[in-house]
């Protein structure tokens, strides 16, 4: 029987777009939520992120976000926060 395996990691980078919704510094990890989905999703922070306590000054603020997303089988994807968001609100 050939069986295909279903439990080898996929990692991708993606782009999203939505509003930081709470950051913990010291833990580095964060929570965004997506706005095409209304979904929740969170996730470590990276090292490249050198001051994760910084990310709290755009809190609810809409941005876009690059994370790397690792998927495992059928499980929930997990998420690192590769870079600082970027605002979408646009310069006075």
């Amino acid at each position: 029987m050939d069986r295909t395996n279903n439990n080898d990691p996929i990692e991708e980078r993606q782009s999203l777009v939505g509003a930081l919704e709470g950051v913990l510094p010291f833990g580095r990890e964060f929570e965004f939520r997506v706005a095409e989905t209304g979904e929740s999703i969170w996730g470590t922070i990276a090292a490249e992120v050198e001051d994760p306590a910084a990310l709290n000054a755009v809190l609810g603020q809409p941005s876009r976000i690059h994370v790397m997303v690792t998927r495992v089988g059928h499980g929930r994807p997990r998420y690192v926060l590769i870079a600082p968001p970027e605002s979408l609100i646009p310069a006075p």
